[in-house]
């Protein structure tokens, strides 16, 4: 019976090892395809125009976003040229197409935003809600003002156009094309207060 119950937790022992071992083989596996599909995918990132890309072992998926004006079929070809058939296999494509012109607007207002929330901060401006940018419907830079404050909508804008045409800035285009969008609002403090 000892020698039973010793072969039985052997057995156990080995499968519980081989369970283990092959969940490693797996993982490891699963990230060498990952990595393979962003090494490929990193070698074409100019001549495809990918704005940016990831893999997703968990999603199953390589989600990539390119300049519209590139070709998306060209790109899974040169994928399957570069990555074995089975492991391509496994993925299904998210591809997101958007205009060169947008994202390079885009990547400006971000810039932009930074800027002013760092200036913000550095002032301590305590009657600034929210600074946000968007594209759409155009380029834009939103600004959110207590209600309360005591600043002109007018000459803040004016500071901050002159704090932007400074040449401490001049990674940002100065022939981008966007609006401030300057409001006065009430904030959750304000009502709590009244």
């Amino acid at each position: 019976m000892k020698k039973f119950a010793s072969i039985l937790i052997i057995v156990a022992a080995l499968f519980v090892f081989d369970v283990f071992v092959k969940k490693e083989v797996t993982l490891i596996n699963e990230e060498d395809k990952s990595s393979q599909i962003m090494s490929a995918l990193d070698a074409v990132n100019d001549e495809f125009g990918l704005f940016g890309y990831s893999v997703s072992h968990a999603e199953s998926n390589i989600y990539i976003v390119m300049d519209e004006a590139k070709s998306e079929k060209q790109l899974k070809e040169y994928l399957s040229e570069q990555i074995a058939k089975e492991d391509l296999e496994q993925y299904s494509y998210d591809i997101t197409k958007r205009p060169l012109e947008e994202v390079k607007a885009e990547s400006n207002l971000v810039k932009i935003e930074i800027i002013l929330n760092e200036y913000i901060e550095e002032k301590n401006y305590t009657d600034i809600q929210s600074v946000i940018s968007f594209v759409q419907p155009e380029p834009t830079i939103k600004i959110d003002l207590t209600k309360t404050s005591e600043r002109s909508i007018e000459e803040f804008e004016a500071e901050l156009k002159k704090l932007l045409a400074s040449d401490d800035f001049d990674y940002i285009p100065k022939n981008l094309n966007y609006k401030f969008q300057i409001e006065k609002k009430q904030i959750m403090c304000e009502n709590l207060l009244l």
